[in-house]
């Protein structure tokens, strides 16, 4: 270690332990810091529902919270901390929230085909592409049709939603081919392209 890495690491003790007093000036200067590292490590986790600048600033906002209520003592590394427990906990709400919206997403999508098909909405092209889409999306094996929904739709990297799902990278990988071999084959004859 560098003198001068160590003199930062003893700096950042010390704005942790003045943040930990109630200054908010300190924890603004620990957030200047450690931002790029915490936007970083939560990046593999973003998604079309929030960028990894997103989650950082809950991470923070996480990270007052638990100061501010008097939760914290700053014995250990800001860093060890806040990259470690703040940010797992951060992720973890999130996954418990996306399984919560999927099946709002699902009953949504399933109520937006109804109405396609008895006529209730004047369809465009683009809607008529969505709706065979979404028919088709609902066709797929559970599995399948999870893959394809999070890293397809949602924008998820493949490690991220393996775990979501429980399953290996290279199990996901197969499903998520696989959606897309059956999706191109069952749109095509409707002249749609499906992109990987």
């Amino acid at each position: 270690m560098t003198r001068w890495s160590a003199e930062l690491d003893a700096d950042n003790q010390r704005q942790f332990a003045a943040a930990c007093d109630g200054d908010r000036e300190a924890f603004g200067v620990l957030y200047g810091r450690f931002f790029g590292k915490v936007a970083a490590k939560c990046a593999p986790w973003a998604g079309s529902d929030a960028s990894a600048e997103d989650l950082a600033q809950d991470v923070f906002a996480e990270a007052w919270a638990r100061i501010a209520a008097g939760h914290v003592e700053a014995r250990g590394a800001f860093g060890a901390w806040l990259l470690g427990a703040v940010v797992s906990y951060v992720i973890t709400c999130r996954r418990h929230v996306w399984w919560e919206q999927r099946s709002v997403v699902e009953q949504t999508t399933e109520l937006a085909r109804h109405d396609l098909e008895h006529g209730h909405v004047a369809p465009t092209v683009d809607d008529e592409v969505c709706g065979v889409l979404a028919e088709q999306l609902a066709a797929l094996p559970p599995r399948q049709r999870l893959a394809a929904q999070l890293c397809l739709l949602e924008g998820r990297r493949t490690r991220v939603a393996a775990e979501m799902l429980g399953l290996s990278r290279k199990t996901l990988t197969n499903y998520k081919v696989a959606a897309l071999a059956t999706l191109r084959a069952q749109m095509a004859p409707a002249g749609t392209a499906v992109a990987a």
